[in-house]
């Protein structure tokens, strides 16, 4: 946390965060960051995020999404045919 509090990045991008976690982060970070991602068990709080904060007074999310890593990405939860757990990606516009 020192390092993101000492060069105060435009972009953080996390992995397998929870979503505690990120409410923590959010609560530290204070106003000047937003953030985007959803869990990938459910698509919303349940399971790990690939969350992405950003300075939202610099930058301007045109668009989101979090894609399944499987052979049906839109599809919440969906598993690649090997995979144990859902394997997920946050892209950001």
């Amino acid at each position: 946390m020192d390092t993101i509090l000492l060069y105060s990045p435009d972009i953080i991008a996390l992995q397998e965060s929870v979503h505690h976690q990120l409410l923590d982060l959010e609560a530290l970070l204070g106003d000047e960051y937003q953030w985007v991602g959803v869990g990938r068990d459910d698509g919303d709080k349940k399971g790990e995020f690939c969350a992405v904060f950003y300075k939202s007074e610099i930058l301007a999310v045109e668009s989101w999404k979090t894609i399944w890593l499987s052979e049906t990405p839109e599809e919440i939860g969906s598993k690649s045919w090997d995979a144990k757990h859902c394997r997920i990606a946050t892209q950001v516009l």
